[in-house]
């Protein structure tokens, strides 16, 4: 009865150390060129419903700051576009181009206000597998 405890104990512990090395790492805002706290994150998934990463973002208590961390094609470069807005209407801006990683850090005042974030990706052909808009967060 005792092995089999351990056995079982060992068997939950290695799925748990393997569904941690699985999943997208959110690292300290500054590994992104962040500041603040991670205040919010999000599975970004692909045109098929498949994980394609996640978004993670940051508050410093006067702006939203964001970063799309790539798990479908990591390590491979291809075009991604990561985009920030606020309710108020006002674009943080975009990072976009041929990343093997990550995009961002794409930031927008959040005083006060709502944001979201748009991302899109391209396969190894050029084709669009990634339309994604994050719903409002942060108000």
């Amino acid at each position: 009865m005792r092995r089999s405890k351990a056995i079982s104990v060992l068997s939950v512990l290695a799925l748990t150390t393997l569904g941690s090395a699985v999943t997208a790492p959110a690292a300290h805002a500054g590994g992104y060129g962040c500041a603040g706290n991670l205040v919010w994150s999000a599975e970004v998934t692909d045109m098929n419903g498949g994980e394609a990463g996640w978004l993670y973002d940051y508050w410093d208590g006067t702006d939203n700051c964001s970063v799309f961390v790539k798990t479908e094609y990591a390590g491979t470069k291809t075009w991604t576009n990561l985009s920030i807005i606020n309710s108020a209407g006002v674009s943080g801006g975009h990072d976009y181009g041929s990343f093997s990683t990550y995009a961002g850090p794409v930031r927008v005042n959040g005083v006060g206000v709502c944001v979201h974030e748009f991302v899109a990706e391209n396969d190894l052909n050029g084709n669009q597998f990634v339309n994604w808009l994050s719903g409002d967060h942060g108000c």
